[in-house]
């Protein structure tokens, strides 16, 4: 299953909760805001990560193996021995 559909398919589950709010509770609504906005990071993390079709800074991939020549922010760290 594409990235995309199983994104598809966590709000689709998402916009179905019950969310119970009165005047006197309503944290069910907050957590439910909470859940919304790290879904949207990581969605946007995740896709832009694949987007990505070289190693620019501390990403690295390992289909795409090499620094873009283009890139004047280029920074490889290579961690270990």
């Amino acid at each position: 299953m594409k990235v995309r559909q199983k994104f598809k398919n966590i709000e689709t589950k998402l916009d179905q909760f019950n969310v119970r709010i009165n005047e006197f509770y309503c944290e069910e609504l907050a957590l439910i805001f909470d859940l919304q906005s790290c879904l949207i990071i990581a969605k946007s993390i995740i896709i832009s990560a694949l987007e990505r079709n070289e190693i620019s800074g501390a990403y690295q991939r390992i289909d795409f193996p090499d620094l873009d020549p283009n890139c004047k922010y280029n920074c490889l760290v290579k961690n270990g021995g």
